[in-house]
């Protein structure tokens, strides 16, 4: 669905092996396919570096949970929880779950079921369009309630966020745009400048609450700014092209669609199908810390090791049929889109319940959705270049007859 399932497996000579092309971030699948067929490791050299591509299922569970023989560590740059390692990397996670606990997350049903609607009902006013706008505002809006920033600030926040993201692609050598840097540096300062306010006046949010642990001494302010900052870039623009990705998938199976409006406690077991086969973040990266060895491979003390949980996701001896959409899979939650051990995403619980509410609210309100014809999806080029979505998702909606549009708009 919305990539070509059935496609012939290439020799590899026949290939474009340089990843940071274009190419490769719009359309990966041939590639995994050839990598899937020729084993769990892969050595590719570029330049003068080389890297150890793990593409099967079990090795990449092997990787993310052992933390001694393959460190986050990757760049010193950023001080974001994903790229610590223990007991560092613990301790900090550890207080920051004290902000993310099971009842914070259920109290934010009814308000991001608001957002929900109220971004919703403009979609359903223009009977469709691109749904890029509806699911880039969607997640930013969600992460500013949980910070307590106002929704007057979301376009702001969208467009530093995606800029911060850019900017971390640069830190693994990819290109970077002055005006992301100044954005990336916008975001820091904003969220500074809001975090400190927090020292000052008491507030009922996430944000406000990790402030009141680092006054505790819990998290340092430098932590707890980083975690801030980590917490749009990482949950953003992920949960923005998942959304994407849904939404793309029942518009392209009708039949599919009508089962779900039909069967909408279905719909939990199709998020997890959208997170296993469309990954939007298709790689991490891990550093050897001695010599090793998984799949048969030798893997050197200090080489650059890339778990590819896309193609992970795609792994026949884990799920079957794996390049078939499958609703009701019933080991779809198994996927490694949110990491596995230690790193797994703290942000995931809420990732869920934002994708649950979205596609609950869309398939109760709509008749039906249709890609348009006139204006074919936009694969997504650029970001840090590791995520896989749609820079552009137009659709074609028919409103439920009886609905009853609420106006105006939030800006």
């Amino acid at each position: 669905m919305l990539r070509a399932e059935s496609s012939p497996v290439l020799r590899a000579q026949d290939l474009d092996w340089n990843l940071l092309n274009p190419a490769f971030q719009r359309d990966p699948y041939q590639h995994y396919r050839w990598e899937r067929d020729h084993g769990a490791v892969h050595v590719l050299s570029a330049g003068d570096h080389t890297y150890y591509r793990i593409i099967g299922y079990d090795e990449i569970v092997t990787v993310l949970t052992d933390t001694q023989t393959f460190s986050s560590r990757t760049t010193n740059e950023l001080g974001w929880l994903v790229f610590r390692d223990p007991p560092e990397h613990d301790k900090l996670r550890q207080a920051i779950a004290k902000a993310f606990t099971p009842r914070a997350i259920a109290v934010l049903d009814a308000p991001v079921a608001e957002i929900v609607t109220d971004l919703w009902n403009h979609v359903l006013a223009d009977h469709g369009g691109d749904l890029h706008e509806f699911c880039n505002l969607l997640p930013v809006s969600v992460i500013s309630l949980i910070l307590g920033i106002p929704v007057s600030r979301r376009q702001d926040m969208s467009r530093w966020s995606l800029q911060s993201l850019e900017v971390l692609g640069s830190m693994f050598g990819f290109p970077v745009s002055s005006e992301a840097k100044q954005g990336s540096a916008e975001l820091v300062d904003y969220l500074k400048g809001l975090l400190d306010s927090y020292r000052h006046r008491p507030a009922d949010n996430i944000g406000a609450h990790l402030v009141t642990l680092s006054m505790q001494g819990e998290i340092s302010e430098k932590d707890l700014l980083a975690f801030a900052q980590f917490l749009f870039v990482a949950g953003h623009e992920t949960t923005m092209h998942s959304l994407l990705g849904g939404f793309g998938i029942l518009a392209q199976d009708q039949a599919l669609f009508s089962r779900i409006k039909e069967q909408p406690e279905l719909i939990k077991v199709f998020v997890e199908e959208v997170l296993r086969y469309r990954t939007t973040i298709q790689a991490i990266a891990r550093i050897s810390t001695r010599d090793t060895e998984i799949g048969g491979v030798k893997i050197p003390k200090g080489a650059v090791v890339i778990p590819v949980l896309a193609n992970g996701n795609l792994d026949s001896k884990k799920f079957e049929g794996p390049e078939t959409f499958v609703l009701g899979r019933p080991n779809a939650n198994q996927h490694l889109t949110f990491g596995k051990g230690i790193h797994t995403c703290i942000g995931a619980p809420l990732a869920r319940r934002e994708m649950q509410l979205t596609f609950e609210h869309a398939i109760k309100t709509i008749k039906s959705i249709t890609l348009d014809p006139l204006r074919p999806p936009i694969p997504h080029i650029g970001g840090s270049t590791n995520e896989y979505g749609f820079d552009s998702l137009s659709v074609k909606i028919e409103p439920m007859p009886t609905l009853d549009l609420i106006f105006p708009r939030a800006t």
